[in-house]
């Protein structure tokens, strides 16, 4: 016979703690009308009100399972760790951003040194409201005698290069010509003045010019275009100025098809100009400017003060005095310079024979110094600070053990690294992503992170990875840690030495930091960006169809070093031509990629010998670097800070600059950049201006569909 149930008359309809309370009151006046003291204090109704929490956290539990539960509605990153971590997909940590630092030496040093340790910190200028960012140097920075200069003379007409050492040598040899070349360098230090004691003067006159090497193939656009039948016609006048530059080595590439060829600029009287041997891969010759990139391996000097003109001068001492090339557009950078005998590495400027007039003979020089102006030296530095747990901790006999570093949040590179002294010294443990195949005796650990950017070292099981002996503080661990500030700090801010190295007369980056990238996920939009891209990895693995597919690729491609060396890209369906894809990249930081990159890019899309490429339906790719736009901003503002200003303003002016949602850039390619937004962007800093007057950029800035725009020189100046 089945019992009767009489269910209580309670409303088991409120979720939360107002509503289930409110029931629990109704329910005690009806049922338990002699409980009439509804006093806060009254125990009864205390127990009410604890029964109502109780109900709420369930409810409120049971509301964070079913959400949490799918990738779709999660909201916690790491709910949306866990469910990508099914398909293999890892949340990144925040990476730290690097920097080029430009330290003025005080003194010319006449012993080699190891001039700046590793682990030596420098910084920008802490200020209200904004903290100092930190950079570290990863590797210590040996400097040779301040005198080693390296002269290397090249003959053109020989094809040869020849090392040369004073006093009395000669410069190049035999009488002068076109071509001819006189490199000047130092293995580490760069340098702005050079001085020639010449006793005797060459003959005839002599034109040429003073260049150093900067390595990047793009450097501008030709004036115009000009359809030779068969060939191109380029004027660069623009690029290469007004004065004859005859024997230029020029790379031409068409945007279009992507094919390039190197020539030799020459000069018609009045205009520098250089000639294609074909139509670089065109059926119908573009006449469009923007559709082509010109440039050259070595670029022109800023020369303040030349006495070395046409080499005429005999019986003294004469200077050349250069602005250094390290700014915003300019970077000089080491090369390997001579024959295959006599190659040497160094900071090269050198002097290339333009034109000769006469019978030049070479002058005689007794001896070239690079110790009478400033000398520098150029590093690279990367945000964070090195620490060291030691110890971590102690191993026991317990399996899956871990461990928690002292400093977070952590840099998850290869600078985290774990050491086990088991009773025979420390031996350093390899890093595994999961035990799945570890064997016992595997001496693995992983890594396990939290959203704050604490890291866990846990160790095996026994079965999968080992378990490390028992000892006594025996587990040391080595990693880096940033703070939550963005390090894409803009030029000329890191300016604190803050290891002490008392032989820097000044500081200062030339250039903007770049590489800085907030965890994964850690703002709401992001995470939602990453519950799409995680699942559109799975789908997509190795292979690229459509354009997004590959812009995803880009974006997920590891390079050589272990590193993903692209922020963003954009990809350009035929922009080389039919059946082609034009990859527009540039680097988290807002950089070009190196043509090493670049080149490693195309491999890994198109194959390569032996491997076949991820890039499908039989497409040829070329990847390209974006075209920077420097916008320089000059502006008069009423109160305000400068510091808060200008690391506005950079982040704005960035090719990689987010929106206000996190999400999208800020910029499309070939977007214009309008004066408003540089104004609005001012006014929005923190402490806020009372009033700003932007002098320049005079109007909006125009960019081509291949272009982003990027901070140029700052003039900020604060009033009132």
């Amino acid at each position: 016979m089945a019992t009767e149930v009489n269910p209580p008359d309670f409303n088991f309809s409120g979720q939360y703690y107002p509503e289930i309370y409110s029931d629990l009151v109704a329910y005690m006046r009806n049922n338990i009308p002699e409980l009439s003291d509804e006093d806060p204090a009254e125990p009864a109704v205390q127990m009410l009100k604890a029964f109502a929490m109780v109900g709420h956290i369930c409810n409120t539990l049971l509301d964070l399972v079913a959400v949490e539960r799918f990738l779709p509605t999660a909201r916690l990153r790491a709910s949306v760790a866990a469910h990508l971590a099914l398909i293999d997909y890892q949340l990144e940590q925040a990476k730290p951003a690097k920097v080029d630092i430009v330290a003025k030496l005080t003194k010319v040093f006449d012993t080699d040194l190891n001039l700046i340790p590793v682990n030596s910190l420098f910084s920008t200028q802490a200020a209200r409201g904004t903290e100092a960012v930190a950079f570290e140097v990863l590797k210590d920075v040996f400097v040779t005698r301040g005198d080693a200069v390296r002269v290397l003379a090249y003959m053109s007409a020989l094809d040869q290069y020849e090392e040369l050492s004073g006093p009395g040598f000669m410069s190049w040899g035999g009488a002068l010509a076109a071509g001819d070349m006189l490199y000047i360098g130092h293995p580490e230090l760069q340098f702005d003045t050079v001085t020639f004691n010449m006793p005797v003067a060459g003959v005839d006159i002599v034109e040429g010019v003073w260049e150093y090497y900067d390595g990047d193939y793009e450097d501008a656009q030709p004036d115009n275009v000009a359809n030779q039948g068969g060939y191109i016609k380029m004027e660069l006048s623009e690029w290469l100025g007004i004065r004859q530059r005859t024997g230029a080595r020029v790379r031409v590439r068409s945007n279009i098809t992507g094919a390039y060829e190197d020539v030799i600029s020459q000069w018609d009287g009045t205009h520098n100009f250089i000639e294609t041997s074909g139509n670089l891969g065109q059926v119908t010759i573009s006449l469009e400017a923007s559709d082509y990139t010109v440039g050259s391996l070595w670029q022109e000097l800023d020369v303040i003060q030349d006495e070395t003109s046409a080499w005429g001068n005999s019986g003294e001492v004469l200077q050349l005095i250069f602005e250094l090339p390290q700014s915003v557009v300019r970077k000089w950078l080491p090369a390997t310079v001579g024959g295959a005998e006599n190659e040497v590495h160094a900071n090269w400027i050198r002097f290339r024979v333009v034109v000769t007039t006469g019978s030049p003979m070479t002058p005689t020089i007794s001896d070239i110094n690079i110790t009478q102006g400033g000398q520098y030296l150029v590093f690279t530095a990367t945000q964070g600070v090195s620490r060291r747990d030691e110890p971590l901790g102690s191993s026991d006999s317990t399996r899956n053990q871990t461990h928690q570093l002292r400093n977070y949040p952590v840099i998850d590179d290869a600078t985290l690294r774990v050491w086990v002294d088991e009773g025979s010294g420390e031996e350093e443990w390899p890093r595994v992503r999961n035990f799945l195949n570890s064997t016992p005796l595997d001496r693995h650990f992983r890594v396990d992170f939290d959203d704050a950017g604490r890291a866990l070292i846990v160790f095996g099981d026994g079965a999968n990875g080992k378990i490390p002996n028992v000892g006594n503080d025996n587990v040391v661990a080595a990693y880096r840690t940033i703070t939550d500030v963005n390090g894409n700090v803009s030029g000329n801010t890191v300016n604190v030495n803050r290891a002490g190295i008392s032989y820097f007369d000044r500081i200062y980056n030339p250039r903007a930091a770049n590489g800085w990238l907030a965890a994964q996920g850690s703002t709401a939009e992001d995470l939602e960006r990453v519950k799409l891209i995680g699942p559109a990895s799975l789908r997509i693995r190795s292979r690229g169809v459509t354009a997004s597919d590959i812009e995803i690729l880009a974006a997920e491609y590891v390079d050589a070093n272990g590193t993903k060396p692209i922020g963003r890209a954009l990809v350009v369906e035929e922009g080389m031509g039919p059946k082609t894809v034009k990859l527009i990249v540039a680097s988290p930081g807002g950089s070009g990629l190196t043509q090493d990159t670049l080149a490693e890019l195309q491999d890994y899309f198109n194959g390569e010998e032996g491997r076949p490429g991820v890039l499908l339906l039989n497409h040829e790719l070329t990847a390209a670097n974006f075209m920077p736009k420097v916008i320089d901003v000059e502006a008069v503002i009423v109160g305000g800070n400068k510091l808060a200003i200008e690391t506005a303003l950079a982040s704005l002016l960035s090719p990689v600059a987010r929106a206000d949602d996190g999400v999208a850039f800020r910029w499309a390619f070939g977007e214009n950049v309008s004066r408003s937004q540089i104004i609005a962007t001012i006014m929005r800093a923190s402490p806020a201006p009372r009033n700003a007057t932007l002098i320049g950029p005079a109007a909006d800035v125009l960019l081509e569909s291949d272009e982003l725009p990027l901070i140029g020189s700052m003039s900020i100046t604060i009033i009132g």
